[in-house]
């Protein structure tokens, strides 16, 4: 785009050059608008970009260089202007044949020739195939369809000789592998239950195991205490027992008390002999009468 001048003092006087002889102008030319030369720079920059056949960047690339350019102050910017007759000049000097606009027209001419022949190449390249493929279908359709009829064929036999049996096969399966997981599941259920149970089993055995403990703790204490009876009662009937010459007279038949050959016949024992040997052994007296 155009260049923004911006002059807020107003200087625009001040600070351009003082103008020159048209005939020795510079390359570049600041207009005022009282120069006897301004009304000459009458081509703006697209007259001139369409005249020589250059962009806008080409242009500027130009402009001051090869190309004289006159800058005038229109509004808030700064515009480039230019006289007919240095691009005639600049025309004259770069050749017309080796102008850019030569240049883009000798491309565009092969790249319209070049997408011209592309075309072509591929008509030519479908024709081509089209015919192959009609060839290939002429020549080997009937046996591609013989191929494949005999194919299918087969893959009928096939799907009744294998896929079928394997279905049949796989339903079967599928109703056992129901059953077995029904019977899992209900013997997964019984051991939930037997489980269960044998927990409940554990914690009676383990109270009766207590109970049994407790029991046997309770006889051991019954059978010690009873022996304590049993010594204490025979320790009180050896103390309360009768003197051994008292058993002896109780034991012994009456009969024998008296001498001879029958019972009740002779003479008696002396009592003084017993009282003796009662007295002896007790240290008691005793009377004993015949």
């Amino acid at each position: 785009m155009y260049e923004e001048f911006i002059d807020p003092e107003n200087n625009w006087d001040a600070t351009t050059p003082a103008p020159l002889d048209p005939g020795a102008l510079p390359m570049v030319v600041w207009l005022t608008g009282n120069e006897p030369y301004f009304n000459d720079f009458c081509l703006d920059a697209d007259a001139v970009m369409e005249r020589l056949g250059l962009k806008r960047s080409r242009l500027t690339q130009l402009s001051g260089k090869e190309l004289r350019v006159g800058r005038a102050k229109m509004g808030r910017y700064i515009r480039p202007m230019y006289r007919d007759c240095d691009v005639e000049a600049y025309m004259a000097w770069v050749k017309p044949t080796a102008s850019h606009k030569k240049s883009s027209s000798v491309i565009e001419e092969a790249v319209q020739h070049l997408e011209t022949q592309t075309e072509v190449s591929i008509r030519s390249l479908h024709t081509l195939l089209g015919d192959f493929s009609s060839q290939t279908r002429s020549i080997f359709g009937h046996e591609l369809a013989q191929q494949t009829r005999q194919l299918q064929t087969a893959l009928h036999h096939q799907r009744q000789e294998i896929v079928l049996p394997l279905a049949a096969q796989l339903a079967h399966d599928t109703r056992v592998n129901l059953r077995v997981e029904a019977a899992l599941t209900a013997l997964h259920n019984r051991m939930e239950t037997l489980a269960a149970q044998q927990h409940e089993f554990l914690a009676m055995q383990e109270a009766l195991s207590r109970v049994l403990s407790l029991q046997q703790m309770q006889q051991a204490e019954s059978t010690a205490h009873w022996r304590a009876v049993q010594e204490e009662l025979q320790n009180l009937q050896a103390r309360n027992a009768e003197p051994p010459v008292l058993r002896l007279v109780a034991k012994t038949p009456v009969s024998r008390w008296y001498k001879g050959n029958g019972g009740g016949q002779g003479k008696a024992l002396e009592p003084l002999l017993l009282n003796r040997k009662f007295k002896r052994q007790t240290g008691k007296e005793c009377c004993f009468f015949g």
